[in-house]
């Protein structure tokens, strides 16, 4: 069933919510800063030298920023955490240096279902996530 065939006011409903979402890449600031990239994800856990990547969002700006937070974390895990090699039977590292995730508030930016699935397995692909969170309310 297409868009077209739709009520009017579920297509409305749909168009709003969409605009709504893609909106944040109207925004010149993110536009420019999501043009292009000066790294690629494999280099996080693959360079010669160990890398830090710092993803910083203003409190004010979180429930703007959540899908594209969602989007980069989804990207990053989706890279790394996707192949164990293994030599005579037993796992060999697939990476050069192992990964920490440190996410400070993380449940500010709402729910990431591959995340959570990922965090019973990613320790296996060498990446660990600390997770710090107020209270066990969050």
């Amino acid at each position: 069933m297409g868009l077209i065939n739709l009520a009017q006011r579920t297509r409305g409903d749909i168009v709003a919510t969409v605009n709504n979402i893609l909106s944040l890449y109207i925004d010149p600031v993110i536009e420019l800063n999501t043009k292009t990239s000066d790294f690629r994800l494999s280099e996080l856990m693959n360079s010669d030298k160990p890398v830090t990547l710092y993803i910083v969002i203003d409190p004010e700006n979180i429930d703007r920023m959540q899908p594209l937070f969602r989007i980069i974390m989804l990207q990053i895990l989706k890279k790394l955490i996707k192949r164990l090699e293994f030599q005579n039977g037993k796992q060999i590292k697939a990476y050069k240096h192992r990964m920490l995730l440190m996410l400070d508030e993380f449940t500010a930016v709402g729910k990431i279902d591959y995340f959570e699935k990922s965090l019973a397995y990613m320790a296996g692909y060498g990446v660990t996530a600390y997770i710090i969170i107020q209270d066990t309310e969050q």
